[in-house]
């Protein structure tokens, strides 16, 4: 079925203007994979928050990593608020100018809170 399609029932019902409206069934896949993809995140998110809280970094490197990557998680859940906190947590972090890659990517994502109006 594509996604401007709906499904049987949908179609029959609303052919006499009675019954719900049609949804496309596209989209409400769509809605529950993107769902369930967000408790994914945020699952991970909280397993490296509590390994950063915990210290179980094994060196300065992997810490960074941590803290960038609940910055990015976050953003990716939609936790704009929390993503721009640990951004700046990360541009503090002692080796933000010895990890090249994470400081681009950080700056980045605080280039893109900026443009949502979050970061400050």
């Amino acid at each position: 079925m594509g996604e401007s399609e709906t499904n049987d029932f949908d179609a029959g019902r609303n052919a006499g203007g009675k019954g719900l409206p049609s949804v496309p069934t596209g989209s409400i896949a769509r809605c529950a994979i993107a769902a369930r993809e967000r408790a994914y995140l945020g699952t991970a998110r909280g397993g490296y928050i509590a390994s950063v809280e915990k210290g179980e970094a094994d060196s300065p490197r992997r810490d960074i990593t941590l803290h960038y990557l609940v910055a990015d998680l976050s953003k990716r859940i939609g936790d704009n608020a929390e993503a721009s906190r640990w951004a700046r947590l990360t541009m503090a972090h002692s080796q933000f100018s010895a990890a090249k890659a994470i400081a681009q990517a950080t700056q980045t994502l605080r280039d893109e809170l900026r443009a949502l109006k979050v970061a400050d």
